[in-house]
């Protein structure tokens, strides 16, 4: 259970919380980015990206000052939700998933069931497994890459 981690993002659909996360992840990388393009194409005499605002006036040392001062700012408070975040996941993992189950037992054991079929039919009873030191698979029994998904999907456990 320590190793568990649960994040809706890369489960299969959830599009609109996909959606939301990638736009508001772009939306505040330009956030981030534009002041910092901005600053670092106003600092020389000579523009380094024409398509980006340059100043070159008194308010460039204004704006400069602003920035630094922003920057500042953004970066403690980034620091400080980093670390709230990485105490809230620390938590999550000691205490909330060490004592609750996270999953739903009857799907588990309806896919435990299956795969002991599958494991059956490919490669003989439990105790023939369980009991046999050496064993040759044959190249007909192996398991093709996508199969415990496909058998997953078609009954409904996906």
């Amino acid at each position: 259970m320590k190793d568990f981690t649960q994040d809706e993002f890369f489960e299969l659909g959830h599009h609109k919380l996909k959606a939301v996360q990638i736009i508001s992840t772009l939306f505040m990388w330009l956030i981030l980015l534009a002041p910092l393009l901005v600053l670092l194409n106003s600092l020389g005499k000579k523009k380094i990206w024409s398509i980006i605002y340059q100043w070159h006036t008194h308010a460039t040392t204004i704006f400069t000052h602003f920035l630094e001062n922003f920057i500042g700012v953004t970066f403690i408070v980034i620091a400080l939700i980093c670390l709230l975040l990485l105490l809230r996941n620390n938590h999550l993992e000691q205490k909330v998933y060490a004592t609750k189950k996270t999953y739903d037992e009857e799907k588990l054991e309806k896919r435990e069931e299956i795969l002991e079929e599958l494991y059956q039919e490919r490669f003989g009873e439990e105790k023939f497994r369980a009991t046999s030191s050496y064993y040759v698979v044959a190249s007909e029994q192996n398991l093709p890459d996508t199969l415990v998904q496909d058998i997953f999907k078609e009954r409904g456990l996906h």
